[in-house]
């Protein structure tokens, strides 16, 4: 084997070697207790009474310890709308969407939300947030109202 083979050799078994290493440090990620980024699918369907004499604005917001966010929905069909979100697992996310049409509610409505195609059941008004956790499992765990 000529000198420059050895070379390209150890400099590929170098980093070969290296990212074995880097690798097996960190190790596997199986802790399911810890908050994890997560992009959902948020769907809101909106309940009578409707004020249609005003602007058809909608726009969902969150928050969970460091974070709030924010994202105008998109009309799927008459009063039903979708938009993602990126959330933290395993961590108490705030939610509500804003809807003008709703103002009699004072804007802020908690029911019909949809996370990835689950509905969040609750007893309580339509008016306000609601609070979840969304597990690294994938079951999704509301939190309040209750």
């Amino acid at each position: 084997m000529g000198a420059n083979k050895i070379v390209r050799l150890c400099a590929v078994l170098s980093i070969c070697m290296i990212t074995v290493a880097c690798t097996s440090t960190t190790g596997p990620d199986n802790d399911v207790d810890s908050p994890k980024d997560k992009s959902i699918s948020v769907q809101y369907i909106r309940q009578p009474p409707i004020d249609y004499a005003v602007g058809d604005i909608v726009t969902l917001r969150w928050n969970y310890t460091g974070y709030t966010g924010a994202q105008r929905m998109t009309r799927i069909s008459e009063d039903n709308f979708s938009c993602g979100a990126q959330i933290r697992t395993m961590l108490i996310i705030y939610m509500f969407v804003e809807d003008w049409r709703k103002y009699h509610d004072f804007g802020n409505v908690r029911k019909r939300l949809f996370i990835d195609g689950h509905e969040l059941l609750f007893e309580g008004l339509v008016s306000g947030a609601v609070e979840f956790i969304y597990h690294n499992d994938g079951s999704i765990e509301v939190t309040s109202p209750k």
